[in-house]
């Protein structure tokens, strides 16, 4: 004899897995918004003083200043052209120059200078976040 499952666990199943994915959704938002409120904040083109407390990956990402969110279009600050020196001296490549997020790697905490210039000498400002990848390592 072959039990056939009632038709209500089924519906049971599918509810769990939506349920799963909207929380899923909602703590991905969570955790995107908080890193973007603090993380360090950077006025470019400019120099500024960066204290990573994290080795490992960061990006650089353009957002709105008066609401915090990334901006839809990062076009106009493609030109810009990074230079990020650590406190001893030594330059830290910045990849991804010209893309929506450029990118660069500490392997080492502590303090970095980050200069963001046009080679124009002139362009769009534009507030930025400096936000750790999640793969980051914390000191320890």
């Amino acid at each position: 004899m072959k039990v056939k499952p009632s038709k209500w666990f089924y519906l049971l199943g599918i509810a769990l897995l939506v349920a799963g994915l909207i929380i899923s959704v909602i703590f991905a938002i969570n955790s995107t918004l908080t890193a973007m409120r603090t993380g360090e904040r950077v006025q470019l083109p400019g120099q500024s003083t960066l204290h990573l407390k994290k080795k490992g990956v960061y990006d650089i990402v353009y957002t709105v200043a008066n609401t915090g969110k990334s901006v839809g279009d990062a076009s106009p600050y493609k030109n810009l052209n990074y230079t990020l020196t650590a406190a001893d001296g030594q330059t830290v490549s910045v990849t991804g120059q010209g893309q929506p997020v450029p990118v660069f790697t500490v392997k080492q905490t502590g303090t970095y200078t980050l200069r963001a210039v046009y080679p124009e000498g002139k362009g769009a400002q534009v507030t930025a976040v400096i936000l750790p990848m999640t793969n980051t390592q914390s000191t320890g």
